[in-house]
């Protein structure tokens, strides 16, 4: 079993795509890495973005605790060599589409963000189940008797006067935590169901021509959009919404419900507007094989070694960042 602690929930294999190594070695691959919140650039290893020690750990008896990591570490190279097949044949069919597909899936599932999405709505939802619990000296007295019957450990708390520890439940001095193998368990039931969304969809894969440039990629490549702008709002199982996933800096796969499947060549303003979707959808960081990618911004194309000052990236990275922190 691995003994690795630091956990890609953006898998190496996949990443290595959009980066340089000698062929002989690629754990030696390295890529630009732009950081929109802090508004820098840097060349790095994979190895060393898009990963969160202990992030697919487990705790359960007769089960090592890396298990589900080293399970996702052999899909997850399967995966990348399909996608390599794509890219070299040019085709996305098959097996290597069923591979493809699950990868989406599980990165579109399996990520920071929605995490902290899911424990903050637990903490909420928990928060107002204790208010309504201890609303009243009756409910209270209720809930006390319960914990001192089935919890010897909170009896200190329970001791406590009604009011006082309503206003304590009223508080910003606690939080619930969901514990990790919950979330896990979460990650893995919503996977089946956005998978099914995917093999639903109609798949184009976009090739750049020659002239075309580089597709990047980010810490949160699955990039879900509304095809309304009367309509907004997004999820995996609705229609006339479009999902975007850059398979390696030289192709990428577009999967909508309507409109038919194919390959095309993607000239360098399609491959700049892909570019402009992932960089509107990454967590904190871009990753490209160097800086001269390009993107769009009010339709102008606009150079990738300029996006780590673009104010308007950094604006929309960081209030994202403040967003998920607020909800």
């Amino acid at each position: 079993m691995s003994e690795t602690r630091n956990h890609h929930y953006v898998p190496q294999g996949y990443l290595r795509g959009f980066a340089h190594y000698p062929p002989a070695n690629p754990n030696r691959a390295k890529f630009l890495a732009i950081d929109l919140i802090r508004g820098k650039s840097f060349h790095t290893s994979v190895r060393n973005v898009a990963a969160i020690r202990d992030f697919n750990r487990i705790e359960a008896d007769g089960h090592d605790p890396n298990a589900l990591e080293d399970a996702y570490s052999g899909f997850e190279s399967m995966a990348a060599a399909a996608i390599r097949r794509v890219e070299k044949l040019g085709v996305f069919d098959g097996d290597d589409k069923i591979m493809v597909l699950n990868l989406i899936a599980l990165m579109a599932t399996r990520n920071p963000r929605l995490r902290k999405n899911w424990s903050d709505f637990t903490n909420r939802l928990y928060r107002v189940v204790l208010e309504t619990s201890v609303a009243t000296e009756e409910r209270y007295n209720n809930l006390r008797k319960r914990m001192e019957a089935t919890r010897p450990h909170a009896k200190p708390l329970a001791q406590m006067p009604h009011e006082d520890f309503r206003e304590f439940v009223r508080s910003d001095r606690y939080v619930f935590e969901t514990h990790q193998n919950n979330l896990i368990k979460l990650e893995l039931n919503v996977f089946e169901t956005v998978l099914k969304t995917l093999f639903s969809r109609k798949w184009v894969l976009q090739i750049g021509d020659d002239q075309a440039g580089d597709f990047v990629t980010s810490d949160h490549p699955v990039v879900l959009s509304s095809l309304r702008q009367s309509h907004p709002g997004v999820g995996h199982g609705l229609k006339e919404t479009m999902l975007l996933f850059p398979l390696t800096r030289k192709c990428a796969l577009m999967g909508t419900f309507e409109g038919d499947e194919g390959v095309i060549q993607a000239p360098a303003t399609l491959v700049a507007l892909a570019n402009s979707a992932v960089i509107a959808r990454a967590g904190a960081q871009v990753y490209a094989y160097n800086e001269s990618f390009k993107y769009l911004k009010h339709d102008k194309m606009c150079a990738g070694k300029n996006l780590s000052s673009d104010p308007d990236c950094r604006l929309r990275a960081m209030d994202e960042e403040e967003g998920e922190a607020d909800r």
